[in-house]
């Protein structure tokens, strides 16, 4: 049975170590990311065009384990999307009402993908909590993935395996201490959200 195999409790405090780091990198990985991902851009940024619709909207289902709905609004310029969490602003008994084939239709967008669509006066599209949501959700990821990090950095201060003693004398190991802050980590950012919707996935448009 090589190491790998090796229940945790029976690992060498520097094959634990080892595993920190891994962990410690797959955190901080994370943690980068959300600062490239997807961002919300600024009002200024969008570009507003009227369209006329070829063909009725398009409602995608997603194909792989991350992917997400999203709806797919065709013209004779190009095919435009509303995906991720603008998808879920969407006024969905407005949409069904009112965008069919040749509706005319304002929107606001960022390369192919819409963040803000108007019929007539109608706004169907709600921009300001989709960016909301966004800042939230990013937020709460961070607090986690950072929590993470500095939490696998800490048993590299200590070169034997260490024990921290409760107020009665019963010993636990670093790693349950860790786990007990990383916990209230999750908790705090949870507390931070105020609503778990900032963290649902997206639902099928009906």
């Amino acid at each position: 049975m090589s190491k790998n195999d090796k229940s945790w409790n029976k690992l060498a405090w520097n094959d634990k170590k080892n595993r920190f780091q891994v962990f410690a990198f797959i955190f901080l990985f994370l943690f980068v990311f959300t600062f490239f991902s997807i961002k919300h851009p600024n009002l200024n940024d969008l570009e507003n065009v009227e369209i006329k619709l070829t063909k009725e909207p398009v409602f995608k289902k997603p194909t792989g384990k991350w992917a997400s709905y999203y709806i797919e609004l065709n013209s004779n310029e190009n095919k435009y999307k509303i995906r991720g969490i603008d998808y879920k602003y969407i006024s969905k008994d407005k949409f069904l009402k009112l965008i069919h084939k040749d509706t005319t239709i304002t929107i606001s967008k960022f390369g192919n993908d819409i963040f803000k669509l108007n019929v007539g006066n109608e706004e169907l599209l709600n921009y300001d909590l989709a960016g909301i949501h966004k800042t939230k959700n990013k937020n709460f990821m961070r607090i986690i993935c950072f929590s993470g990090f500095i939490l696998c950095l800490i048993p590299f201060f200590f070169k034997n395996t260490p024990e921290i003693k409760k107020l009665n004398n019963t010993k636990f190991s670093l790693v349950t201490f860790l786990i007990i802050c990383w916990i209230i980590s999750i908790i705090a950012a949870v507390i931070y959200l105020g609503d778990m919707k900032y963290i649902s996935s997206s639902e099928p448009f009906n």
